[in-house]
């Protein structure tokens, strides 16, 4: 790929792509009741967050499109999903000010998307072995 493309893919835009990219997650973190409590705003963390998801994401939409991909592409998703639902099961326990102050969006997009998961993957676990 030639240095003129390349400088457009992702997230290593240019010019008014940059500003754009940089109002959407102001606006994604100001949506969120917890954020505010997590320290000032950190556009790059933000976006980590993001292709974080994205990643978990394409793992999921990968098990669904090919079911024996459940367990691999689960399983990899999982990590990021489990672990960061985790992190705040733990940070609600510390009392930390952000984890006290999430909303339902907060729960339903950090709580849900690994439960569903582990029960998909657990009973189409369960269900391969008794055929």
């Amino acid at each position: 790929m030639d240095q003129g493309r390349c400088r457009h893919c992702g997230a290593g835009v240019t010019g008014k792509r940059t500003e754009y990219a940089a109002v959407a997650t102001r606006l994604i973190s100001l949506s969120l009741s917890s954020v505010e409590h997590t320290g000032p705003f950190n556009a790059h963390f933000v976006r980590d967050i993001g292709v974080a998801y994205l990643a978990a994401a394409l793992g999921v939409g990968l098990a669904a499109w090919r079911t024996d991909w459940l367990m691999p592409a689960g399983s990899v998703a999982l990590v990021f999903l489990g672990v960061h639902a985790g992190l705040h099961v733990i940070e609600w326990s510390h009392g930390h000010q952000a984890a006290l102050h999430a909303g339902r969006v907060d729960h339903v997009g950090i709580y849900l998307p690994p439960l569903l998961l582990s029960f998909w993957m657990f009973f189409a676990n369960r269900k391969k072995s008794h055929v």
